[in-house]
C-alpha cells in the first residue's frame, strides 16, 4: 500500500504553515472516509468501526506533522483531541502576535 501523505506530497506542518496544512489535512481525511471523526464527539456507544477510523485520523494527523511538533499532540487519545490542541496553539500565536504588533505601532 502506498504512502497517502507522500503520493498527494502534502507539506508536514512546522509551525508556520498551519492554515493551509489544516485545509489540505481535511481534504486528505475526507477522502480517506476519516474526517467524521473530526468534528464529532465519539459515538456512545463508541463502535469498533469509529474507534478504527479514529486510529487511521490521528495516525495521518501524526505523520504530516514535523518532528518538532509532535510532543504537542503525542499523548492525545483521538483525531478531534489532537487537531483541537493545534488548533488552540495556533489561535493563541495568533492573539500574541496580533497584541506584540498593536504594541509596536500603539502611540
Amino acid at each position: 500500500m502506498e504512502d497517502t501523505a507522500a503520493t498527494l506530497r502534502i507539506t508536514k506542518l512546522n509551525g508556520t504553515n498551519y492554515q493551509t496544512w489544516k485545509f489540505k489535512l481535511e481534504l486528505l481525511l475526507t477522502k480517506e472516509d476519516l474526517w467524521d471523526t473530526m468534528p464529532q464527539d465519539s459515538p456512545d456507544p463508541v463502535t469498533d468501526e469509529w474507534r478504527t477510523k479514529d486510529r487511521k485520523a490521528r495516525a495521518n494527523i501524526g505523520l504530516l506533522l514535523e518532528d518538532n511538533q509532535l510532543h504537542l499532540v503525542c499523548k492525545e487519545t483521538t483525531a478531534k483531541v489532537c487537531g483541537h490542541v493545534y488548533s488552540d496553539i495556533m489561535k493563541s500565536q495568533h492573539y500574541q502576535m496580533k497584541s506584540v504588533c498593536f504594541e509596536e505601532f500603539a502611540i
